[in-house]
């Protein structure tokens, strides 16, 4: 029992030397865990680090934060203005552009710079050796000259003539109008593909107008009081106001005869000879052929007739015109003719 006691005795004793050398350890810990805590904040004083070591008894000393300033206000300063770039302009095909020039530069080396190549057509206002500055205006046009051709139409004239053998009121056309036309030389600029200009070099008639001739009648359609006959462009007005066409006219070399100088009344054909009967060569006229004859002089009127006689002098460009006595064929002698071969 005494035993027993002892040894409770000296485990008891053990036991608080344990408890405390364990209590002396705890606290060398602790001590530790503050010194590292206070270098930790002297060192890092924006950070606050929060430790998760259980707290001791010991104080432990403040963090130390570093003092911030207070802000102040910029000063007022001027800033450079940049220099601003002067320009050179360009009127290029009619639309403006802007590039920036540069020293020492003329126009051709600026134009140059930019792409704008002046070839053909292609041309600047200013000399390529003037020396670029700011605010120039260069303008680059595309410009092409050429001779233009074209046939202009000259319109005829209207003429009016009075008839007694036509009707009053009665309007024919003795000579159809004709326009002329003349060619027509023209120097033509264009700018960029639009007509700028034009300038008549020269012109030329290639065809005459002919003018329109109109016969109006004046009288009662019963004859004319001169007995002449209004003879226009394909159209024969007689004195008896008849109208006649014809295709064409032809000067011939007229003679005249009679029944007596025939020795007969009937005529190659077999047709009764009479005035308005004319002795051809048929090789020449067919026989058969209307004609309205009248002298180169306009003294004699033979008027309607046609190729029914031949004769054996009657050659060629001849004509034999059939008169009713012989005074009047030796009173017509030999005359020039003009001929309108009747349509």
């Amino acid at each position: 029992m005494r035993n027993f006691k002892a040894i409770l005795q000296r485990n008891s004793l053990l036991l608080r030397i344990g408890v405390f050398a364990l209590a002396m350890v705890a606290t060398a810990i602790l001590l530790t865990q503050t010194v590292f805590a206070k270098n930790f904040f002297a060192d890092e004083p924006q950070e606050t680090v929060h430790s998760t070591e259980a707290p001791t008894d010991e104080p432990t000393e403040p963090s130390i934060e570093e003092p911030t300033e207070e802000p102040t206000e910029a000063p007022n300063l001027t800033l450079p203005q940049p220099t601003p770039v002067e320009e050179v302009f360009v009127d290029l095909f009619g639309n403006r552009v802007a590039f920036p020039a540069a020293e020492d530069e003329t126009v051709g080396q600026f134009l140059e710079r930019n792409g704008i190549v002046l070839t053909g057509s292609v041309t600047a206002d200013i000399p390529l050796e003037y020396a670029v500055f700011g605010g120039m205006v260069i303008t680059v046009n595309d410009i092409i000259v050429s001779d233009d051709k074209c046939a202009i139409t000259i319109p005829f004239e209207t003429i009016y003539q009075e008839s007694d053998a036509l009707k009053a009121g009665t309007e024919v056309i003795l000579t159809a109008g004709v326009a002329g036309e003349k060619l027509i030389t023209e120097q033509v600029t264009y700018v960029n593909g639009k007509e700028a200009d034009r300038v008549l070099l020269s012109e030329e008639v290639i065809a005459e107008p002919v003018t329109q001739v109109i016969a109006v009648g004046t009288g009662t359609g019963s004859g004319s009081k001169n007995n002449k006959p209004v003879i226009g462009d394909g159209v024969i007005i007689t004195a008896d106001g008849d109208v006649l066409t014809f295709t064409h006219r032809q000067t011939f070399k007229a003679t005249s005869y009679c029944r007596t100088d025939v020795g007969g009344e009937i005529t190659a054909i077999g047709t009764p000879t009479r005035v308005g009967v004319v002795a051809v060569d048929p090789r020449v006229i067919p026989y058969g052929t209307r004609m309205f004859i009248v002298t180169k002089d306009g003294q004699y009127i033979y008027g309607v007739a046609t190729a029914e006689d031949c004769g054996g002098s009657i050659k060629g460009n001849r004509l034999d015109l059939f008169y009713e006595t012989r005074e009047e064929a030796l009173q017509f002698g030999i005359r020039d003719c003009d001929v309108y071969f009747l349509g």
